[in-house]
């Protein structure tokens, strides 16, 4: 799905709801704070061996704009989160190397559902939309254990997404709630660019990511300081799963080398935590 589609249906959609709605009916909120998250990323060979891996804390932003009705809602999300982690991994011939990764993680989504359950306080709610995710990945230079110099690589992962899920409300007074809330995410299609940074020669190239799935679950725990401020607290745990790709023929200078390349089999598990202030009007 197109970016220019995306923001057509966000249209169509936006239309459908207030038009059908009195004004009265119709809420609007913003929220803004922050993150923290545990970034823990691993790659493994055909016999699932670990190849390498990166890990660490990486702070982080986070918006979402609702607008909902007593029975539907549809909302916009995003996050950033720019940071340094580990990489503790190997050469091509096995020797053991370590160094940083500069990183970017960033995601927007688009999404909509009913609401159901209890007319006051916190409904249920199933929902659908489409997403986007991007990964800035600046592997840097470094030495192996037996003093060789290993030359830096930067990927940039892209790929949109569908996903699925419900938040469901499981205590809530009139002033705090608890609710839990579940989706499914299934890439539709994804890139990988490869920058070699002058290594060998090699022509800048791309591939295309095998279609794979992940899942979030996150525990949000409100608290209304006024009629129209809220405050949210939410430790999450995210998963991402990417297959193996195909692999790629490598050139210099346009001409072919002989070599190839491909993107090993991952997982992403990613721990943390984020705060909002919501504001309605």
């Amino acid at each position: 799905m197109s970016r220019t589609t995306a923001r057509r249906l966000a249209g169509i959609a936006l239309f459908l709801v207030t038009a059908s709605l009195p004004a009265a009916e119709i809420g609007q909120s913003l929220a803004i704070g922050g993150e923290l998250l545990w970034f823990d990323y691993r790659e493994f060979d055909e016999n699932d061996v670990l190849l390498d891996k990166e890990t660490g804390p990486l702070p982080g932003f986070a918006a979402n704009w609702e607008l909902k009705s007593p029975r539907w809602f549809m909302a916009a999300e995003a996050e950033i989160a720019p940071g340094i982690v580990d990489y503790d991994g190997q050469t091509q011939t096995g020797t053991p190397t370590r160094t940083d990764t500069r990183t970017l993680l960033f995601d927007a989504r688009l999404l909509g559902g009913y609401r159901f359950g209890p007319a006051a306080g916190h409904r249920h709610r199933l929902y659908a939309g489409v997403g986007y995710h991007y990964w800035y990945r600046d592997i840097l230079s470094g030495t192996a254990s037996d003093g060789t110099p290993v030359a830096g690589l930067l990927e940039t992962y892209q790929w949109a997404y569908l996903l699925f899920g419900t938040r469901l409300t499981l205590w809530q007074n009139p002033t705090h709630a608890l609710q839990l809330d579940a989706r499914y995410r299934w890439m539709l299609a994804g890139t990988m660019g490869v920058d070699f940074k002058g290594y060998a020669g090699y022509d800048n190239t791309s591939l295309a990511l095998a279609t794979e799935d992940g899942w979030r679950l996150g525990l949000t725990w409100t608290w209304s300081l006024q009629p129209d401020r809220i405050l949210s607290v939410e430790p999450y745990f995210s998963a991402w799963n990417l297959g193996r790709s195909d692999l790629a023929a490598l050139t210099r200078n346009g001409a072919s080398t002989g070599d190839l390349i491909l993107e090993p089999r991952s997982e992403t598990r990613n721990v943390g935590v984020r705060v909002l202030y919501h504001y309605r009007f």
